[in-house]
């Protein structure tokens, strides 16, 4: 059950099994960008180095995010897993 709940098989499942965030992006080379402009996250995706230019999406559990105040100079991180 661990398992399922840490690598759900679908979409479906991921929010068949509880509350998520879904956020709509692009990837390319191993990186997934969420959003435009300045405003743009950039997330190392290393499981899609391979990927030219394509939609992307990545779910996220309410309780697996962090809020933080704006930090010039792109000091916020993050990994898709």
């Amino acid at each position: 059950p661990q398992d399922v709940w840490d690598h759900p098989a679908s979409p479906f499942v991921y929010g068949f099994l509880g509350d998520v965030n879904l956020f709509h992006g692009r990837a390319h080379e191993g990186e997934m960008l969420i959003g435009a402009d300045q405003h743009a996250i950039c997330l190392d995706s290393p499981e899609h180095g391979q990927v030219q230019d394509a939609k992307a999406f990545a779910y996220v559990r309410p309780h697996d995010l962090d809020v933080a105040r704006y930090m010039p100079g792109g000091v916020n991180t993050g990994i898709v897993a």
